[in-house]
């Protein structure tokens, strides 16, 4: 089967937003572990925006929260203008995670207490390709990102700080389960700096 796989560097905008919403929600669940979160980043051009739904007893304050998670991933905060728009949770939503529909039609069991909400279903699996237990595609691109054991360790410093890898076709012959064999058509490194690096170097 052909497969391919891509991994980024902490420093690009898709992997920056996911660590900026999560600063966001570990700061709301320190100061009230009952928050509900559901905020969206977006970052370009020295640009940040936040936008969603927060529900806390303690008041964030979320430019200096986003700024702080900037500082921490090696950016410079005073360069970025940031923008909040940020209110309560629906009404109609909270009201579908306080209670169910269930009970506020009179069902007094267990399942009838839990409710629902907005929520949102994440699925994957786990495979013998690899220690990780991750699919064998994804392990090699991180690892190729990284610099890990099995490749060229003086890649690290080459591959720019919001760098991409992509790698595939990806096949692999396994046999009864145990993998014996990998071959990878191309390595792609995308990303923006300073330094060229060829085909043959990488």
């Amino acid at each position: 089967m052909l497969k391919t796989a891509e991994s980024v560097r902490a420093g690009h905008p898709d992997k920056l937003c996911d660590y900026i919403a999560d600063y966001i929600l570990d700061s709301a669940l320190y100061g009230d572990p009952a928050a509900r979160v559901a905020v969206e980043i977006l970052a370009t051009k020295a640009r940040v925006v936040v936008a969603g739904e927060i529900t806390c007893k303690t008041k964030l304050n979320i430019p200096r929260i986003v700024r702080d998670a900037l500082e921490a991933k090696g950016y410079d905060p005073r360069r970025f203008r940031i923008r909040v728009h940020v209110h309560r949770q629906s009404g109609d939503i909270a009201g579908g995670v306080n209670t169910s529909l269930e009970a506020r039609h009179g069902q007094q069991d267990a399942y009838a207490a839990i409710g629902a909400g907005d929520q949102g279903t994440v699925y994957g699996y786990a495979t013998a390709e690899t220690q990780e237990r991750l699919p064998l595609p994804l392990v090699y691109a991180h690892r190729r990102l990284s610099g890990q054991k099995l490749f060229i360790s003086g890649l690290v410093g080459l591959v720019p700080w919001a760098g991409v890898v992509q790698v595939g076709p990806f096949d692999s012959i396994s046999p009864l389960g145990v993998i014996i064999a990998v071959v990878v058509a191309c390595c792609l490194f995308v990303g923006a700096g300073d330094v060229l690096v060829g085909g043959h170097d990488l």
